[in-house]
C-alpha cells in the first residue's frame, strides 16, 4: 500500500497520494517521505511525478528511510528552491534549474545500475539534465521525498512510461526574462575585475494574479537575489537583495558589492533595438545587459550518503 512517512509536525498533513503544508514558516522546513508499494527502487529505473497544486518553496528528490530526518537533518539527492541542487541542508549546486511554482509538474527519473546512480529532472515535461551521478556504493531502497520551506501542497504519481529524451532543451526567452551578462563594463568597477563572466538571470515569479513580478539572481562571489516588481507607472521596484554570503577574492567581492548598491536603486528597465537590456537606477547610473547561452550543467558526483561525508 502507498504510504507518506511523514515528520512529526501539525503544519503538515497527507491523504492518498497528495501530501499537504499548512501554517508553516519560511526556515523551519518540514518533510516527507513517500513509500510505494513495490517497496522502493532497488534496481533499475524508476520515474515518479511530483505536481505542485501550490507552493511557496520546496526541494524534491530521492533518500532512504534511514537517512530521512525532520527539517535540514534530512540528507538526499535534492533539486528545488530557487533551482538549485542540494543535499537536504547544503547546496551543491547553483542555478541548475527554474524556481518550482504553483501549477508546476516535477518529475524525477531514477537510473540505478550496478553501483551506478544517476538522477534525471524534468520540469514541467522538458528535460533539464542530469542532476545526480554517483559511482561506488549508495543505500537501497530509495524513495522520494519533499522537503517544503513555508507551506504547499503536492501530489506524487509513480509512472510506468519511462522519459527516453535526457539531452537538457535549451531554453527560449523572450522579453527580460532570460540570462545576461554585461555588454560593457559598469563604469563604477574596477578594469582588473572579472566582470565579462558576471551572471544575470530573471525569470517570472508571477502568482496569485500578479503578472509584473519577476526573480532576478546576480552571480559573482555570491548568488545575490530579488524580486522585481513593475509599478503601474511602468517603474520598477526591487525587494531585499539576499545572499549566499560566502567569501571572494578581495576585488570580487568589492565589485559585488558595487553591483549590489546599483540593484538597490533600480528603477527603470527596457529592451533596446537590438534586444540588450537596459537597467537604470534612480540617480541616473547604466548597466548594459547582453544574452548568453548558458553550458550545460554538471552533475553533482559527491556521494552524500558516504560515511565520511
Amino acid at each position: 500500500m502507498d504510504t507518506w512517512l511523514c515528520e512529526d509536525s501539525s503544519s503538515i498533513s497527507s491523504n492518498g497520494h497528495m501530501v499537504k503544508v499548512n501554517g508553516s514558516q519560511s526556515g523551519t522546513p518540514v518533510n516527507a517521505l513517500f513509500k510505494d508499494k513495490d517497496g522502493g527502487a532497488v534496481d533499475g529505473q524508476h520515474y515518479w511525478e511530483f505536481k505542485f497544486n501550490k507552493v511557496d518553496s520546496a526541494f524534491i528528490g530521492v533518500t532512504t528511510e534511514s537517512k530521512f530526518a525532520p527539517g535540514y537533518g534530512l540528507k538526499g539527492l535534492m533539486y528545488g528552491g530557487p533551482g538549485n541542487l542540494s543535499d537536504g541542508s547544503s547546496g551543491l549546486a547553483f542555478g541548475f534549474g527554474p524556481k518550482i511554482k504553483d501549477g508546476d509538474k516535477i518529475g524525477l527519473l531514477l537510473d540505478l545500475n550496478n553501483n551506478d546512480l544517476k538522477l534525471h529532472i524534468f520540469h514541467n515535461d522538458q528535460s533539464i539534465g542530469t542532476a545526480f551521478h554517483l559511482q561506488g556504493s549508495y543505500p537501497t531502497p530509495l524513495f522520494p521525498v519533499v522537503h517544503f520551506d513555508g507551506d504547499g501542497e503536492m501530489t506524487i504519481r509513480k509512472l510506468n512510461k519511462i522519459p527516453t529524451e535526457l539531452k537538457r532543451n535549451q531554453a527560449n526567452f523572450t522579453g527580460i526574462e532570460g540570462d545576461w551578462k554585461m555588454k560593457d563594463k559598469f563604469e563604477k568597477l574596477s578594469d582588473g575585475c572579472n566582470w565579462k563572466n558576471y551572471t544575470f538571470n530573471i525569470e517570472s515569479a508571477a502568482n496569485d494574479g500578479r503578472k509584473d513580478i519577476y526573480r532576478l539572481s546576480v552571480g559573482i562571489c555570491n548568488r545575490l537575489w530579488s524580486e522585481i516588481t513593475k509599478e503601474s507607472d511602468g517603474t520598477w521596484k526591487i525587494g531585499g537583495i539576499m545572499s549566499t554570503r560566502k567569501g571572494g577574492q578581495p576585488e570580487e567581492m568589492t565589485a559585488e558589492h558595487t553591483v549590489g548598491e546599483f540593484l538597490r536603486h533600480l528603477k527603470n528597465i527596457d529592451l533596446d533595438s537590438v534586444g540588450c537590456l537596459i537597467l537604470k537606477t534612480d540617480n541616473y547610473e547604466q548597466m548594459v545587459l547582453q544574452r548568453y547561452s548558458k553550458d550545460v550543467p554538471k552533475p553533482v558526483t559527491q556521494n552524500i550518503f558516504d560515511a565520511g561525508y
